[in-house]
């Protein structure tokens, strides 16, 4: 499956991360990178995400509100990879 651009030129951005941010992208990378050119996947699949749709419903909510299922705070974009 061929992902889609941005709509626009302004859908796409320059995010300036703070060193923690790039460690943390450079850990993840070494656990799914090497696969193919996605850094994040699903944990649940250990596949990439096919859709933003995905993430924002699947690993965002239990990011942006915790206490909706605890045993699910864990589940954001990065995973451990111990418990794959």
């Amino acid at each position: 499956k061929r992902l889609k651009g941005t709509k626009t030129e302004a859908g796409e951005r320059e995010v300036m991360l703070l060193e923690p941010a790039i460690e943390a992208l450079m850990a993840q990378k070494e656990f799914t990178f090497k696969k193919g050119k996605h850094v994040f996947h699903n944990p649940r699949t250990n596949k990439a995400w096919e859709t933003d749709h995905q993430i924002r419903r699947t690993a965002w909510i239990y990011g942006l509100y915790p206490n909706k299922d605890p045993g699910k705070t864990h589940i954001m974009l990065f995973y451990d990879s111990a418990n794959s």
